[in-house]
């Protein structure tokens, strides 16, 4: 479940730093509202968890508002395939903890004038004698004026 975590982290750390060289957002107070799927398939029982939405807020500081998706990845994670244009940066996180294995997709955009930041993360799973697990998530975040 570390790599879970990690996941999860990694979508709320990339939510609150939105940026990366070539894209940028305003700082300010910005809600960010985080839906995250979970399916699993633990030892050949489904189980699924339907999206779990949570909202959070955040003053958002001129140095948050850069990001390097390096900054985020704990020992047993690293970060390839990294893409930037003036408006979006996405990657993929491979991630071997503890014996658990996740691979997953993350790509952030930034909108309205960097007023706005939209992302994605699909990632799966697998750890030996528990099972596989698949998390889809989507992060909007949004300025709301100033700290």
């Amino acid at each position: 479940m570390r790599i879970l975590t990690t996941a999860a982290i990694a979508a709320l750390a990339l939510a609150g730093t939105a940026g990366a060289q070539g894209i940028k957002i305003n700082p300010g107070m910005w809600t960010y509202d985080t839906t995250m799927d979970i399916s699993m398939n633990m030892n050949g029982q489904e189980m699924d968890m339907p999206g779990q939405t949570t909202s959070e807020s955040q003053c958002v500081t001129e140095a948050d508002a850069t990001f390097d998706p390096s900054q985020f990845t704990e020992p047993g994670c690293s970060i390839s395939n990294l893409q930037e244009t003036s408006s979006t940066v996405s990657f993929t996180v491979n991630c071997n903890q503890q014996g658990m294995t996740m691979t997953g997709d993350m790509s952030a955009t930034v909108v309205d004038g960097g007023n706005g930041m939209d992302m994605t993360m699909k990632m799966n799973g697998n750890q030996p004698g528990m099972g596989t697990m698949d998390i889809n998530g989507v992060v909007k975040g949004r300025r709301s004026g100033d700290c």
